[in-house]
């Protein structure tokens, strides 16, 4: 989040499927640090079906409570349905509210997520005393 803000972006764009983890995650963080969240879902039509009857059901719930804005993309590879999808969104809500948007790929796997979970991994091994922890 902190480089979307230097970069004065006022909204986060990310993906993943209709319940993912990273993306309620990702658009909590943004709400809390003032950003606008939007989520490009992946979603099969059963899916779709699904959340019509039980609308209220998992992370996809979570993602309406924390006020994400969500577009539906048909199920396939990131590169061909939701990076387009996620760089078309971008460019509507440029011209809808003059914000610039910050793309972030499914699950954060860009070279800066990589840097999270390294960073992640260093302090959890500097929280654990190394005579508990055997790693082999």
């Amino acid at each position: 989040m902190a480089d979307a803000i230097r970069q004065d972006c006022g909204i986060v764009i990310t993906s993943g499927s209709l319940q993912t983890n990273h993306g309620r995650a990702t658009a909590a963080a943004a709400k809390e640090l003032g950003l606008d969240p939007y989520l490009v879902l992946r979603a099969r039509p059963a899916d779709v079906e699904m959340m019509e009857h039980k609308p209220s059901a998992g992370n996809f719930f979570l993602d309406k409570v924390i006020g994400a804005g969500i577009v539906l993309a048909p199920y396939g590879p990131q590169e061909e349905f939701l990076m387009p999808r996620m760089r078309k969104l971008a460019e509507d809500l440029l011209a809808s509210t003059g914000k610039k948007s910050y793309l972030i790929p499914v699950g954060g796997s860009n070279l800066i997520g990589m840097w999270g979970y390294i960073t992640a991994f260093q302090e959890m091994m500097d929280q654990v005393p190394s005579h508990t922890l055997l790693c082999d």
